[in-house]
Order: C-alpha cells, then sequence, then structure tokens
C-alpha cells in the first residue's frame, strides 16, 4: 500500500442496501472500501488478482455465511494471507467464528477504524 492513498478494503455483507450504507460508513473512517461480490470461485480469484489491504465480514446477518466465506479464503493459499476483520454481531456467534479463525481481528463500530487500520499496518 502506498502511504499516500487509503488502505483498500473489501467488505462482505449480506443485505445489499446494508452493504452499501455500511461501506458508506467505513469509508467515512479512512478506508476504501469495496462492497464484496456474492462468495463464489471467481470471487476467491478476484481477491487473489488485487488483493486489498484487508477483508471485511459484517456478522450482523447470517454469521455462518461470514465464517464459511473466511474459511475459504484461508483455505487459498493464494488469499490466506490477506487479513480478515470480522465486525459486528452477536457475541456467542462471534465466539463461534473466533474458535475457528483465531487469527482474524473482530471489532465493532466503535473500534474499527483502529482495528481495521492495526491489521494493515
Amino acid at each position: 500500500m502506498n502511504k499516500h492513498t487509503m488502505p483498500r478494503v473489501v467488505y462482505f455483507h449480506w443485505n445489499r442496501d446494508e452493504a452499501e450504507v455500511n461501506s458508506a460508513r467505513l469509508g467515512g473512517l479512512g478506508f476504501d472500501v469495496e462492497v464484496g461480490p456474492q462468495p463464489s470461485p471467481a470471487m476467491l480469484s478476484e481477491l487473489t488478482a488485487r488483493p486489498p489491504d484487508a477483508i471485511v465480514i459484517d456478522l450482523s446477518r447470517l454469521p455462518s455465511h461470514g465464517r464459511e466465506l473466511a474459511r475459504a479464503i484461508r483455505e487459498r493459499k493464494t488469499t490466506r494471507s490477506i487479513p480478515l476483520v470480522f465486525l459486528g454481531g452477536e457475541p456467542e456467534k462471534v465466539e463461534r467464528v473466533r474458535a475457528i479463525l483465531p487469527d482474524a481481528a473482530f471489532c465493532g463500530w466503535e473500534d474499527a477504524a483502529a482495528i481495521i487500520s492495526s491489521v494493515i499496518l
């Protein structure tokens, strides 16, 4: 990442309207945000071709989908090193994800800027 450009993050959320609102919110925190496409093998190839500085997965809706997406990202050698940040979610469901992906970062909106920035640096 060039220090004069905003860090690029790909944001995944399972509700398109909320994804647009929340991606703008992340943009306001100083990130260049792209809303992630529907998860697919092609999407994983796209992440390989243009790796973002971080992947942010929202756990507020369908946390099991977020967990499986993150697992697929971690299973591929070409995407394994992209930092993962999980945003929001119910505490018990977040803990299930944390048990499977302990290397990921977890945050709420109140500390999103600091946590996302910390995994990028």
